[in-house]
């Protein structure tokens, strides 16, 4: 025979399972309508600081399977010392300049429709290791080139906010 604790235990078992029923689980970051708004897909990128700015991008504003735009874009990056100190062992600080030339297609008419360039900056320190400063280079490079991809983004999303709809 059950036990008054058991029945009362099925019971919110039962209720719990009545309750979760509707629920599912998404991230917070993802919209189901996001992508509808931004008709876009992405080219391949050539480069390691393409492919992070193409996620940026694509993470920001979604991609479409059959969509009427593709985003092209060329990347470079490029450094320079700011300060260099007079000993082998002080810290020198360098920056990293990621420049984004960008061209948007509209795939019925292989036209383009938008174009620019954008440009980011990253600060760095040095310190002679060659592991630790490379590793500094590459996470600003890495930095620069979000930067500057969220600069591409405002002018996509200038353009479809202006764009008439289909």
């Amino acid at each position: 025979m059950l036990s008054s604790k058991s029945m009362k235990l099925a019971a919110l078992a039962a209720l719990t399972a009545a309750l979760l029923a509707g629920c599912t689980l998404r991230p917070a970051y993802q919209s189901t309508d996001r992508n509808a708004q931004f008709d876009l897909s992405y080219a391949e990128p050539d480069s390691r600081l393409e492919q992070i700015i193409f996620q940026k991008i694509r993470f920001d504003l979604g991609e479409e399977q059959a969509a009427a735009y593709k985003l092209d874009l060329n990347a470079s990056a490029s450094a320079r010392s700011l300060f260099k100190a007079g000993s082998q062992f002080a810290r020198n600080e360098q920056e990293m300049k990621v420049t984004i030339s960008y061209q948007l297609i509209q795939l019925d008419s292989e036209e383009t429709v938008l174009s620019g360039s954008r440009f980011a900056t990253a600060t760095y320190l040095t310190s002679g290791q060659l592991v630790a400063d490379k590793a500094a280079s590459q996470d600003a490079e890495k930095r620069a080139g979000e930067a500057a991809a969220k600069l591409v983004e405002i002018d996509l999303l200038q353009f479809f906010n202006e764009a008439p709809t289909q």
